[in-house]
C-alpha cells in the first residue's frame, strides 16, 4: 500500500528542577501562554531538533520560545530505539540560561 510510515514521537522528561519551576510558573501563566507551552511540547515531541541550539557552556542544549518570553532548555537523548526530550529548565528568558548554565 506504499503509505508512510509514522514517526514515533520523542518521550518528553522534566528533570526534578524543571517540575518545580514549571509548577510555579503555571501560576503565573495567561490561558494563551499555557496553551502555547502545550502546543510547543507536543511540537518537540514530534520534532526534537526544531529548537535552537546552544553554544559556549550550554553546547548540546537545545532552546525553544514559548509565551512570548518564556523559553524551554532542554536535550535531546537516544536511548535504544527511543528518543528522549529532558527538559532541564523551563522559565523566563531573562535568567533561564544563568539558571542552566549553573
Amino acid at each position: 500500500m506504499g503509505g508512510r510510515s509514522k514517526k514515533a514521537k520523542a518521550i518528553i522528561e522534566f528533570t526534578t528542577q524543571a517540575e518545580k519551576n514549571l509548577e510555579k510558573l503555571q501560576k503565573k501563566l495567561s490561558i494563551s501562554a499555557k496553551d502555547s507551552l502545550q502546543t510547543i511540547l507536543e511540537y518537540i515531541s514530534e520534532n526534537p531538533i526544531s529548537g535552537k541550539p546552544l553554544h559556549g557552556n550550554l553546547s548540546g542544549f537545545y532552546s525553544i520560545r514559548f509565551g512570548g518570553n518564556y523559553r524551554i532548555v532542554y536535550k535531546i537523548i537516544r536511548q535504544n530505539e527511543d528518543t528522549i526530550v529532558r527538559v532541564f529548565e523551563i522559565g523566563d528568558r531573562k535568567d533561564i540560561y544563568k539558571k542552566i548554565g549553573r
